[in-house]
């Protein structure tokens, strides 16, 4: 449907949150109206006069938003990319500040284990911690650093995860 909320968004992600108000007109007529918020920050509004049952009136876009483009993370020595490039590390963020990360690192050399640091305005309000498989563990720290506690040589660690970032 022409000016409608999409579903999912270009990546896949759940694309919208609908909120739903009442509001009575001077003749005493009541109204519903939703009000839905985009993955991209854009708002649309549709309403129903109850005295129509059923009929809602076409979706407007009220507020426009894009949908952030991923960025590449900046990958440490002795860390690597994953083959496909669909696998690349990548983060964004959207209008509502949550940050998303998602991608596929391999550890190549060395002995570090901290894999990239996030830029500012990127970097969680707290310490963020995915575990995985045996005492592997993946966290994201308040300076941006991405660090995994068991990064063997070989390893293959992939990364999905999303959090509020600093203001």
């Amino acid at each position: 449907m022409l000016n409608s909320p999409p579903q999912t968004s270009a990546t896949g992600k759940v694309n919208c949150t609908v909120l739903v108000m009442r509001t009575e007109n001077s003749d005493g007529t009541t109204v519903i109206h939703q009000l839905a918020i985009g993955y991209t920050g854009t708002m649309y509004i549709r309403s129903n006069a109850t005295n129509v049952p059923g009929h809602w009136f076409d979706w407007r876009k009220v507020i426009t938003g894009n949908e952030p483009s991923p960025v590449a993370v900046v990958l440490n020595a002795g860390w690597t990319y994953h083959a496909t490039p669909s696998n690349i590390p990548t983060y964004t963020k959207d209008p509502l500040n949550t940050v998303y990360l998602t991608g596929i690192v391999l550890r190549a050399s060395g002995a570090g284990s901290t894999i990239a640091t996030l830029p500012a305005g990127y970097r969680p309000s707290r310490e963020t911690r995915i575990y995985g498989n045996g005492d592997s563990e993946l966290s994201i720290t308040t300076d941006g650093r991405i660090f995994c506690s068991d990064g063997r040589i070989g390893q293959q660690i992939a990364i999905h995860i999303s959090f509020k970032a600093t203001n």
